[in-house]
């Protein structure tokens, strides 16, 4: 879901001041699976900023499921200097809005992210704020630039509300096929150091805009119309989150452990062998930029619910800072909600533990919530619609407890299950934290309220799993 989400949000969108509109093509694999229209305001001699509006279009399919996604961005580009002033966009998965922002000075960068995090820093003489589709500065670049030299800069990713290093490779003059035309276009090869993608573009020789741009996920942005005998096709999640595995085990909610052989590409989040190493999880291999390699031994067993806080709990059951992040409300966990916690107070009245607590709030939201792709998202608005995929599920369930005091999160990875045959894919379940015991997971979507099944690979709280292989090594599942 991750990647899928950064298949909209991380596409170069793209326009010019030589007309008020332009198209592309949005690509997946090579099969055009999407629309982008940029419309900009005409410049006179006494603009000193232009308007830029940019509206994209895609269509995805998961486990049989379609959902249209869209985008919109509105900038503000300053005319001289070619970068943002300001920027806002907004994305929308079915019934999902997320929204981020920029707003630039000429002494300081203030962004705003999908998750309401924020952050302002000063704007220094190596930040570009480009807009995505104007790259004469790097044709200004070349000019300054040695012979097969990188040249560097820093930009910011509006989402997720950080500062990014930027590397710049030139490949040289080139020509591309754009509507049955050949032009000329100089190539470059940009990494992202910090996240681990790449994407190489192809611009005009005279002005830098975009004539083509290939992301290292396989999705690209090319200049102009449908070519004949083109249409347009979903973007099938399906091959990119799902892989068949060589064990077929009838009743996975029975595995107890699970040695499994994984080679799992992941965005989303800087991963290390040690972060993978987590209680009821081993992890020995590498991690090598977006690449996991290696084998995973999982072993969850049943918490007793020994140790656990009273409930509600009280003032010093979770003092500890490190918890703090866990019982706030953000954009997707709004666990001040006021219909949130008017529901999680009434489905725990008369716990006696948070551990009694937290198994009663995920046997609501499994029986309560229906499945659906992608439904309501947050947690307000899974609950509001009653229903919603694994994270909307697990997102309601960690803001419900997060409502009544309980430190909880979502987390993502992999899971082993057998239709229409054994295969793994992206999933999502949730931790509550209870006491000396720790993080204790649970998986709402599938009623697993008192023991997780091992058949759950965690990797992270953000990542993206995009599994090449899994083979299974070894398994047991319970006995009656």
């Amino acid at each position: 879901m991750v990647r899928s989400l950064m298949l909209v949000v991380a596409l170069a969108l793209v326009g010019c001041d030589r007309s008020e509109k332009i198209d592309y093509i949005v690509e997946e694999s090579g099969r055009p699976v999407g629309t982008l229209e940029a419309r900009l305001s005409l410049l006179d001699d006494h603009s000193s900023e232009q308007e830029i509006s940019l509206n994209a279009r895609v269509t995805m399919r998961a486990l049989g499921q379609k959902v249209l996604v869209t985008r919109r961005d509105e900038l503000v580009v300053d005319t001289d200097t070619r970068q943002l002033i300001t920027a806002r966009r907004n994305t929308r998965w079915g019934e999902l809005d997320v929204v981020c922002s920029l707003q630039a000075t000429a002494d300081s960068v203030h962004l705003t992210g999908v998750m309401e995090n924020a952050l302002t820093v000063p704007r220094t003489a190596d930040m570009f704020l480009e807009d995505g589709f104007r790259f004469g500065f790097m044709l200004e670049g070349l000019k300054a630039a040695e012979p097969d030299s990188v040249f560097r800069y820093r930009g910011v990713d509006m989402e997720r509300a950080m500062v990014v290093h930027v590397e710049v490779r030139p490949v040289g003059l080139d020509s591309l096929v754009l509507g049955g035309e050949t032009r000329p276009a100089w190539c470059f090869d940009i990494a992202y150091p910090d996240n681990h993608s790449s994407r190489r573009i192809w611009i005009d020789p005279a002005d830098g805009l975009l004539l083509r741009n290939d992301n290292s996920d396989g999705t690209s942005l090319r200049l102009g119309g449908l070519e004949s005998g083109e249409r347009f096709s979903p973007v099938e999640l399906d091959s990119l989150i799902l892989t068949p595995t060589n064990v077929a085990i009838e009743d996975p909610l029975a595995i107890r452990y699970m040695k499994v052989r994984v080679e799992i590409n992941s965005t989303g989040e800087p991963l290390t062998p040690d972060g993978l190493n987590v209680p009821g999880q081993q992890f020995t291999g590498t991690v090598e930029g977006t690449t996991i390699e290696g084998v995973f031994e999982i072993a969850h067993v049943a918490f007793d619910g020994s140790g656990a806080p009273g409930f509600p709990p009280s003032s010093s059951a979770y003092a500890d800072s490190a918890l703090a992040p866990f019982l706030q409300s953000g954009f997707f966990i709004d666990s001040d909600d006021a219909e949130v916690k008017t529901m999680a107070v009434r489905v725990t009245a008369g716990s006696e533990t948070c551990w009694d607590a937290a198994r009663r709030l995920a046997r609501w939201v499994e029986e309560e919530i229906d499945y659906a792709i992608p439904g309501g998202g947050s947690a307000s608005g899974t609950l509001e619609m009653r229903k919603g995929e694994c994270g909307s599920h697990s997102r309601l369930m960690a803001g419900m407890c997060r409502a009544v005091g309980i430190p909880a999160r979502m987390v993502i990875g992999g899971m082993y299950f057998n239709n229409p045959g054994p295969t793994f894919g992206q999933h999502a379940w949730t931790e509550v934290h209870m006491g000396p015991a720790g993080w204790i997971p649970l998986d709402a979507t599938i009623g697993e309220d008192e023991v997780l099944d091992s058949g759950h690979v965690r990797l992270g709280y953000m990542s993206s799993f995009q599994p090449v292989s899994m083979e299974i090594l070894d398994h047991r599942v319970a006995v009656d």
